[in-house]
């Protein structure tokens, strides 16, 4: 209630509200002051030589506040100039007496000089500073100063005005309605638990002392009623929380309940406004079974049970195989960083290469770095500094031998003497990377980023560079399985396990046939080569291996 007071008060305040006394065009102003009691004016007991005409119109008009807004017009007349103040009689009227009496003077700011204000209108003062009670009768009066005769009655013109009651949108917010709490909505629910008696409300006011009946009524009725009578009183103080809850144990048998709610303020004491609720539910609590744990227990195992077999058979119905779903965690993780060395030979071994290209990105979810994939950044910085930079973000490094490459012989690094100037202007990357990573090639500790893919069993020991010997080798489609496995080796970071996994057999069969055709051209091309003389090349290259 208290920050709805507050939002009230805000409100007028950016409204331009202030309780005062004022003109109503401005022009002129006055001064009023409130005195409790009956009094008269000073000026009653003076001999006036000239006095001004008698009031046009007293009224109370409606106002947005919870004051009285009395409102009073002059007469027109010359006289006006020797008007002082008008002097306003209030009798706050109860049971058809007089229980208090104010008496509010209001003096002139300014003498007048026209009878009219400067628009022709009739002089209008307000005085909207008085707070009103709800549900009062007041009686008010006001004449001008000064007066016509000594100790006489002056010539009032006098109002009755009756206030709403605090039901009433603006009277509400008043000072006497929101004091006895007649704003509080304790919004109370009451039910029977267990014979006792549940009571759940909202608290007037942190702080504040509530009170709580429990009535037992002989018949349905509302309060008060002969019929009922109260047989519990509780007292609830409390400080941080809005709403609480109280049991109330009970022995009597309640056919007909009432609680009642009613909080201890200075203002009222104990005759503050009462909220009264039937006790209209009843819960019965249930024994809890012994076995109600194991039961739950064995619930939620079924659950996880049913619920791991409906993905079973969602995952087989899919993709023919729960495999994927199980072992495939290579599309859990960030994909891996390769970066392709190739030999420039053949135009089919490098279509070889592209195809192998495609299957490492498409098939095993890698990050392929190939330089045909990369030919702006190449020629912009040049093919040394391109490796330089590849070389330090890949995780794998793999040099691709064509078996074909007969004159291919870079041994150590002290058989090698090319500069990086004069391998940059060769454009071939084999020969290149393998000056710039040979210190790596040595290191056993750097030696399991790299790895040599070959692509037919003729000769490849003998076409390799003495320098890759001791690097891990594979032959495709033959190690293809191994291969796939030992790429997947590099400790990458998991992604999300919400990533949902994307895999689709018909499209790993389609990379793996596109890269054994293109193995398969290769080879081909190889037959006539005089290189190749220590076998016949294998006819046959049917292999096409799941690896999920």
């Amino acid at each position: 209630m208290e920050v709805r007071r507050l939002l009230v008060t805000v409100l007028l305040f950016c409204a331009g509200w202030s309780p005062r006394s004022r003109g109503v065009d401005g022009e002129q102003s006055v001064n009023c002051t409130v005195n409790k009691g009956n009094g008269y004016p000073q000026e009653w007991l003076e001999e006036p030589k000239l006095i001004p005409a008698d009031l046009h119109e007293l009224k109370v008009e409606p106002a947005m506040t919870p004051y009285l807004n009395i409102c009073w017009t002059l007469s027109t007349s010359g006289s006006i100039t020797h008007l002082k103040a008008t002097f306003i009689e209030l009798q706050i009227v109860q049971d058809h007496a007089a229980d208090e009496s104010f008496t509010i003077r209001c003096d002139y700011t300014e003498p007048f000089e026209r009878s009219t204000s400067r628009n022709g209108d009739l002089w209008k003062f307000c005085h909207d500073a008085f707070p009103v009670k709800p549900d009062t009768d007041y009686l008010i009066s006001a004449y001008n100063i000064p007066v016509a005769k000594i100790a006489d009655d002056p010539p009032k013109k006098t109002f009755q005005y009756s206030s709403p009651g605090c039901t009433d949108p603006i009277m509400m917010y008043s000072d006497s309605c929101m004091s006895p709490g007649n704003l509080w909505n304790p919004n109370i629910t009451a039910c029977i638990l267990d014979k006792n008696v549940e009571v759940n409300f909202t608290l007037h006011s942190p702080g504040t002392e509530h009170m709580i009946q429990l009535h037992s009524c002989s018949s349905p009725s509302t309060l008060p009623s002969a019929s009922c009578k109260m047989i519990e009183l509780y007292s609830v103080t409390e400080n941080n929380e809005s709403r609480t809850s109280l049991l109330i144990t009970n022995t009597t048998e309640l056919a007909h309940a009432i609680v009642v709610v009613y909080p201890i303020l200075p203002t009222c004491q104990n005759d503050c406004k009462r909220h009264q609720k039937k006790v209209d539910c009843i819960h019965i609590t249930a024994p809890e079974p012994e076995s109600r744990t194991n039961i739950l227990i064995i619930l939620l195992s079924t659950f996880v049970v049913v619920c791991a077999l409906a993905l079973s058979l969602y995952y087989i119905c899919k993709y023919g195989d729960i495999v994927p779903f199980l072992i495939y965690e290579a599309e859990l993780q960030t994909p891996v960083k390769v970066l392709l060395t190739y030999p420039k030979e053949n135009t089919p071994f490098q279509k070889t290469v592209l195809s192998f290209a495609d299957f490492l990105h498409d098939y095993c979810k890698a990050d392929v770095i190939l330089d045909l994939w990369q030919k702006r950044k190449v020629a912009d910085v040049g093919l040394v500094q391109w490796l330089v930079t590849q070389k330090e973000t890949a995780d794998k490094i793999i040099f691709l031998s064509s078996s074909g490459t007969c004159n291919l012989q870079i041994g150590s690094p002290a058989e090698t003497k090319a500069t990086h100037k004069d391998a940059d202007s060769s454009e071939n990357m084999f020969p290149l990377a393998l000056n710039l990573f040979c210190g790596d090639l040595i290191s056993q500790g750097s030696l399991q980023k790299y790895m040599v893919v070959y692509f037919s069993e003729i000769n490849p020991k003998g076409n390799l560079p003495s320098v890759l010997q001791t690097c891990s080798k594979y032959c495709l489609m033959k190690d293809i399985e191994v291969f796939c496995r030992d790429l997947r080796t590099v400790s990458c970071k998991p992604l999300p396990i919400a990533k949902k996994l994307a895999h689709n057999n018909k499209k790993n069969e389609m990379y793996l046939q596109e890269l054994q055709k293109a193995i398969l051209e290769q080879k081909q091309w190889l037959r006539g080569r005089p290189c190749l003389q220590a076998e016949e090349v294998p006819r046959s290259e049917n292999v096409l291996l799941s690896l999920i």
